[in-house]
Formats: structure tokens, C-alpha cells, sequence
């Protein structure tokens, strides 16, 4: 099958030219350089968030600061299965960003269950002051965010706690 754009004709059939496989593969290359630096400018950029997040959750834990806001959450976080040291992640990602209560996560020992639970909570809400900001441009009123956001956060967190026993 001749493709006439990409190809010449001569005495009824098609060659391609050398050029054009040089192009593609220029191209091809040129993609993947593309995708490369990418990746690493988003790895960096993360890092920069996950890796501080880090080292202040484990110093929190190793001055025993964790263990006391998990001790003073227990009660409020047993309702969604959670132990009350599960809302460090939770607060770090409402107000500062999605990254930071993945970083929290990982000083945390968790079973699948509240891992599970925890990142449907994070995932619902999170980065609270900077969304807000962005969807009040669009004349989305903030409180009517908040309450759907960490609303709906509560709900599904309840909800799997419940569903997760049956």
C-alpha cells in the first residue's frame, strides 16, 4: 500500500525515501529525550516536597510528638478504622499538597485496610487552600467546596470503615 504524502512513486509502486526514516527516527528520539526530561524535572519537583515532609513526620516520631497527636486523634480517628496518628497524613495533604501526606504515610505502619481507607480520604480532599483559590476564580463559592470536599472525605472514610467489616 503506497502512502503518497510519505512516499515517491516510480513505475507503479512505492519507495520510500531515506529521508523519511531518518525523520521518524529523529523524531522517535527526540520524543523520548522530551519524555526523559520531563520525568526528571517532576521527580525533582515531588522530591522536593516528599523528602522534608519526610524527615520532620520521623523527627516528629522521634521526639514522640506523633505518638501524642495520635494518642490526643485516637478517638476521633477510630470511627473510620484509622489509629489516630493517621491524621498527620491527612492534615498535611489539606493544607499543604497530596504529596506531603504520601510522604507522612510512609513512617506509618498501616494495614491495607486504613491504607486503603487513608488514601481515599486524601485523595477526596486535599490541597485545600490552593484549590479553592483556583475554583473560586471560576465563582465556585469556598464554602461550598469545603463542605463537599472534607464532607465527602468523612462519608467515604466512614463508609469503607463500615463496608470494609461485612
Amino acid at each position: 500500500m503506497c502512502i503518497l504524502e510519505n512516499s515517491h512513486q516510480s513505475s507503479g509502486g512505492c519507495l520510500n525515501s531515506n529521508e523519511d526514516n531518518m525523520e521518524q527516527k529523529q523524531t522517535f528520539f527526540q520524543v523520548i529525550y522530551l519524555g526523559l526530561q520531563n520525568a526528571i524535572q517532576v521527580i525533582w519537583k515531588i522530591s522536593k516536597i516528599i523528602i522534608p515532609v519526610y524527615i520532620v513526620v520521623q523527627l516528629l516520631d522521634y521526639i514522640h510528638i506523633l505518638p501524642a497527636i495520635g494518642t490526643f486523634l485516637a478517638p476521633v480517628m477510630e470511627a473510620f478504622g484509622l489509629p489516630g496518628e493517621a491524621a498527620v497524613p491527612i492534615m498535611l495533604s489539606n493544607v499543604l499538597n497530596i504529596y506531603a501526606g504520601i510522604a507522612s504515610l510512609v513512617s506509618l505502619e498501616l494495614t491495607v485496610k486504613q491504607l486503603t481507607i487513608l488514601a481515599v480520604m486524601i485523595t477526596t480532599s486535599h490541597s485545600l487552600f490552593i484549590e479553592t483559590s483556583v475554583l473560586h476564580g471560576i465563582q465556585v463559592p469556598r464554602w461550598i467546596q469545603l463542605c463537599l470536599r472534607i464532607g465527602l472525605m468523612i462519608i467515604l472514610g466512614l463508609m469503607m470503615n463500615v463496608l470494609w467489616r461485612i
